[in-house]
């Protein structure tokens, strides 16, 4: 039985078809969650202009129209109907061959009602129609050279929420003329990128780590209470961005997934054609260049020279990259800037970005108050209690060379995880080595063992002890034995007794530098090849 308010809504969407053509096959893939059984598909009837219920009398089938129903109430005079196109509910079993043969008929079970089939069809009419107009409009604009922003304006009328551009770096290309009542997402477009703390919890979901080329939309529900539907930019074949809408005037669930789609395809011609990738609503200037330089993009030093002129990087200084792995980021306020807020009370002059899929923080540390190293000493809780690693570049004054700075401080990351170095803070300085062995072979790597490394390595092997490692803490602790005990987690006595049995056995002499030097290579070799993360040598 249909209620006043079942008759009242699909009354409305009644109202609202539009006189044009749709197929069967579309309409179907709107339907699919309900199972649709073909019994027939006439190749007379694929298409129809409305969608009505299924008529009382005979002589009220008109043409074009899909006809909704239960097969009760096909009654014996309708059975001769031809050329009609019927969505039936089967309460009972289609007893005439010949209705199934004379027309297209598609049945339902009977989980659904008439009346629920009848408004799931026009919706699907009235969403298959919005499709078309938007599809209309979005290339009448493209034809028009309408930029991005008027693109994104538009976009955000059809799909009644706003729709902000960014690229991969998670900079604001565009933003609409359109009413935003969220504050996290005025203060994004203001600033002109997304916070870190956005980045750092986007990126752990599916929509960020998915590499399948598509414009399917993902919808999320973020920490600061905002559901978000994310769909990913393309030009040239290549990820290049996302477009992210902000529920506002209208739930996410009732857009159709292909609108939002084809609305990012829009967006990522326009985008191609006007090079917006390389822009942001701010222009040009300081973190933008950082990522020009982070990403290679200057392909001579002349360029370069004339990109930073009349900014402050014109001036030769001294700087530091810092890279912060963020995939374990925790204890963080979505609403607030944490992370580069934290930058910026650490040193005077910094520029913090995201690229690559890390936070960078290129610092000059030509003026600092205080000595970079007291700096970051005094700061480590602070990262350490947000599970946030720094990998720390060398000083340099070359901004051209950044991104080769940027690499040392990604490769004293990986290293210390590699050689499980439970560090917050680790300097490239004290990954150099590791680095220069990583660049050789394995077999080869083995030959500059030194012969008191080997002579060591094979008693140890031979007699289950472990003398390689108590003479590495020895030496670095400088042959101090109360801090050897400290580090190995023995007595002094215990250290002093290995350390006098391994000059009994093996003739060591812990006061010839040389040979200490040698044994700290060769150990450090050694922690490269157990970690297995260099080359082999093919056979």
């Amino acid at each position: 039985m249909l209620t006043i308010g079942v008759i009242r809504g699909f009354s409305e969407l009644h109202e609202n078809q539009e006189n044009f053509i749709m197929e069967i096959q579309q309409i179907l893939s709107y339907l699919s969650t309900l199972n649709p059984m073909c019994m027939n598909e006439c190749k007379d009837c694929i298409s129809f202009s409305q969608i009505n219920m299924l008529p009382d009398k005979a002589e009220s089938f008109p043409e074009d129209t899909l006809f909704v129903g239960c097969v009760s109430r096909v009654k014996a005079r309708m059975l001769y109907t031809s050329f009609r196109i019927f969505f039936l509910i089967k309460d009972t079993e289609v007893n005439n061959p010949q209705f199934i043969r004379n027309n297209t008929v598609y049945l339902f079970d009977t989980s659904t009602t008439e009346a629920d089939l009848l408004i799931t069809c026009r919706k699907a009419m009235h969403q298959y129609n919005s499709y078309l107009n938007c599809s209309n409009d979005l290339i009448e604009l493209i034809l028009s050279d309408a930029n991005l922003e008027k693109i994104a304006t538009a976009i955000s009328s059809m799909l009644k929420n706003p729709v902000i551009v960014v690229n991969l770096n998670f900079k604001v290309l565009s933003s609409p003329s359109y009413s935003i009542d969220s504050s996290f997402w005025l203060r994004t477009i203001y600033q002109g990128y997304c916070s870190f703390e956005f980045i750092s919890e986007f990126s752990k979901t599916k929509a960020y780590q998915s590499t399948t080329m598509c414009f399917e939309p993902s919808v999320l529900k973020m920490s600061n209470g905002t559901n978000i539907c994310v769909s990913k930019t393309y030009y040239d074949g290549e990820h290049r961005g996302y477009m992210i809408m902000v529920e506002q005037d209208t739930p996410l669930s009732w857009i159709d997934p292909d609108l939002i789609a084809l609305a990012c395809k829009a967006i990522s011609h326009v985008v191609r054609l006007e090079g917006e990738r390389e822009k942001t609503i701010h222009g040009y200037y300081g973190e933008h260049i950082v990522i020009e330089c982070l990403n290679g993009e200057f392909k001579n030093r002349q360029g370069f020279m004339e990109r930073v002129r009349n900014t402050d990087f014109e001036v030769p200084s001294c700087y530091r990259a810092i890279v912060v792995d963020v995939s374990l980021y925790k204890k963080f306020d979505p609403q607030k800037e944490m992370l580069k807020e934290q930058f910026q009370r650490m040193f005077n002059e910094c520029w913090t970005v995201w690229c690559m899929g890390q936070v960078v923080c290129l610092v000059n540390i030509q003026n600092l108050q205080e000595p970079f190293y007291d700096i970051i000493d005094n700061n480590e809780e602070f990262f350490n209690s947000r599970e946030l690693r720094l990998g720390i570049s060398d000083h340099f004054s070359d901004l051209f060379c950044l991104h080769d700075y940027y690499e040392q401080g990604i490769q004293s990351l990986f290293l210390a995880n590699v050689l499980n170095h439970k560090c917050t803070v680790c300097f490239y300085d004290n990954y150099k080595f590791y680095d220069l062995v990583c660049q050789a072979h394995q077999k080869k790597l083995r030959l500059y063992y030194s012969d008191t490394f080997i002579e060591i390595m094979n008693y140890d092997r031979k007699h289950n002890s472990s003398y390689l490692d108590t003479i590495y803490v020895y030496l670095m602790c400088l042959r101090n034995l109360n801090a050897t005990a400290e580090k190995l987690f023995v007595h002094k006595n215990t250290v002093s007794y290995r350390i006098s049995k391994i000059k009994e056995i093996l003739a060591i002499n812990f006061e010839d530098a040389a040979s200490n030097a040698n044994f700290l290579l060769s150990y450090w070799i050694k922690q490269i090849l157990d970690a297995q993360i260099t080359e082999e040598i093919p056979e």
